[in-house]
């Protein structure tokens, strides 16, 4: 293994100039040099892309790439085409990176010959200080799925360098779609012979009040229920039986809950109501059968679809 390998650093930017600074300054001032720098710009109108120029001239690693506004999916694809890199890392600009993220992540590619390295983030804390790079442990592709499922995951593509084969030629984000991330991480675990993780953490996720994702409730956060059958139809093909039956929980447990949000926030949405009934019903009975249910899990289940039989006897769509 090569000791110190080109790796690619790919940013997305979109209107993000009172944050992007301090992303970029904790890049190029990594204790890792040997790094490839992809900026794209993703039609940005603020002052984002003279931002970044200013950086490229002063930093011969930055690439900067304009396009019209296409997504964060869109861009990172934009992003895999171009690399030459074999490891990659994904920040989004308005987070930022502990100086030494990349120098702890690429020992530990190296120290376990690994797939993916991970590490910690926080949300609502600034990074600390001083990190122990020998706090590193290697990762089951059972505990990684197990991660999906905890508030604080560690299953997610940024926080990471990624060998870049595992995307191949067919793994892409899907563009158009916000959760972006969700619809890969599980297809990069099951491609990964050896995940390490670091217990430090060395990723400053911001929580932006106007970002899509943390917005009220909106049309575009149905796309997660597209999360829950693209993993679910992938657990069930790979014979994971436990993490299938717990996609499908997710998956209709989120059905009922964005019923009710369809209801408050887009009551004229009839359509889009009724289609979530209809897909509940068919989620219903096309797994259940299949699946050892709790009774309580089950009864749960089975109130709704009363419920939602009632809902069209009374043609509440008409």
């Amino acid at each position: 293994m090569e000791e110190n390998p080109l790796i690619s650093v790919i940013i997305p930017v979109y209107n993000v100039e009172k944050y992007l600074p301090e992303c970029l300054d904790s890049v190029i001032n990594q204790s890792y040099k040997n790094l490839e720098i992809i900026i794209i710009n993703d039609g940005s109108t603020d002052n984002s892309l003279s931002i970044c120029n200013e950086y490229q001239e002063k930093d011969s690693r930055i690439r900067v790439i304009s396009q019209e506004n296409k997504g964060l999916a869109a861009t990172r694809n934009v992003s895999l085409a171009v690399s030459s890199a074999d490891y990659i890392m994904f920040l989004d600009a308005d987070d930022y990176i502990n100086l030494d993220t990349v120098k702890i992540l690429y020992e530990n590619i190296q120290i376990f010959n690994a797939d993916m390295s991970l590490a910690d983030y926080t949300k609502d804390l600034e990074l600390p200080i001083n990190v122990d790079p020998t706090k590193r442990f290697l990762m089951s592709k059972e505990d990684m799925y197990n991660s999906l499922y905890d508030k604080h995951t560690r299953a997610t593509v940024c926080a990471s360098i990624i060998k870049k084969s595992l995307f191949g030629e067919d793994l892409r984000f899907p563009e158009g779609k916000i959760h972006e991330d969700a619809f890969v991480i599980h297809k990069l675990i099951d491609r990964a012979n050896i995940i390490v993780y670091s217990d430090n953490v060395l990723y400053y996720y911001r929580m932006r009040e106007d970002s899509i994702t943390h917005k009220e409730f909106s049309l575009k956060n149905l796309d997660y229920l597209e999360v829950l059958i693209d993993r679910m139809n992938f657990m069930r093909a790979k014979k994971y039986d436990y993490f299938y039956a717990r996609e499908f929980y997710r998956y209709v447990n989120e059905l009922r809950l964005d019923y009710k949000r369809l209801k408050k926030y887009y009551p004229n949405e009839k359509d889009k109501i009724k289609e979530m009934i209809i897909n509940y019903n068919k989620a219903y009975n096309k797994h259940t059968r299949k699946l050892i249910i709790k009774w309580t899990v089950r009864l749960k289940l089975d109130l709704f679809r009363i419920k939602s039989y009632f809902i069209e006897k009374y043609n509440l769509f008409n």
